[in-house]
C-alpha cells in the first residue's frame, strides 16, 4: 500500500494535522468556551511532560483524522499517494497514542471505558494490518481498512461520551469524528466496489 508513499510525505501529512490540533485543540479554553491560543499553546509546548494528557489527546485526534482522511483519499482515483501518506502518519500517531494509553490507563477503566480501551487496541492492530505490505493478502486489506477505521471511530466516540450519547469534545475535536465517519464510508464504498 505504501509503495508510492515516502517518509517525508507522511511526516508532512502528520505534522500538518498535528499542528492544527496543537493550536486549536490545546488552545481552546473549556471554561470560557473560547480560543486562548496565546495563553494555552505556549504552556503546552514549553512543558510537554507536564501536559502529557493533552499531547496524548492531540496524537489520538491526529491519528483518527489522518486515518479517516487517508481512507477517503486512497479510495479516490489519483489521490492514492496522498491517501497512503495520511494513512502512514495516522498509523504512527495511533501507535504513539496506543502505547502511551496502554501504559498510563490500561487496568484503570471499568465498564464501558474498558471496552473503549479494547476498541482502541483493536483499532491500532487492524490499522497496522490494513496498511502492511506483507503478509496480509491485498484482497483482504479493504476489509481490514473498514474494520480499523470503524474501530478507531467507535473508540473515539465511546471514550469521549460522558453523560449523553454525544462526545464531550472541544469544537475542533469534531473534525476527527467527521474524518472517521468519512473514512468508514470510503472504506465501505471501496470494499463494495471490490465485490
Amino acid at each position: 500500500m505504501f509503495r508510492a508513499c515516502n517518509l517525508p510525505c507522511a511526516a508532512a501529512a502528520g505534522s500538518g494535522t498535528l499542528l492544527i490540533y496543537v493550536v486549536f485543540y490545546t488552545g481552546y479554553d473549556k471554561a470560557t468556551k473560547s480560543l486562548r491560543i496565546k495563553d494555552k499553546v505556549p504552556a503546552v509546548l514549553r512543558h510537554p511532560i507536564k501536559n502529557y494528557k493533552e499531547w496524548n489527546k492531540v496524537f489520538a485526534l491526529t491519528a483518527l483524522t489522518n486515518l479517516g482522511a487517508g481512507y477517503v483519499a486512497y479510495a479516490r482515483k489519483g489521490y492514492e499517494d496522498l491517501g497512503a501518506s495520511l494513512l502512514m502518519s495516522g498509523v504512527v500517531m495511533a501507535g504513539i497514542h496506543g502505547v502511551y494509553s496502554a501504559y498510563a490507563y490500561f487496568g484503570r477503566f471499568q465498564g464501558p471505558k474498558m471496552w473503549s480501551m479494547l476498541l482502541g487496541v483493536a483499532a491500532v492492530g487492524t490499522s497496522v494490518g490494513a496498511v502492511a505490505t506483507t503478509p496480509i493478502p491485498a484482497e483482504q486489506r479493504p476489509l481490514l481498512a473498514l474494520l480499523s477505521v470503524t474501530l478507531a471511530t467507535a473508540h473515539f466516540w465511546t471514550m469521549e461520551t460522558k453523560d449523553s450519547w454525544l462526545p464531550g469534545v472541544r469544537p475542533i475535536g469534531w473534525l476527527a469524528a467527521v474524518a472517521g465517519f468519512a473514512g468508514v464510508a470510503a472504506a465501505t464504498a471501496k470494499l463494495l466496489q471490490k465485490q
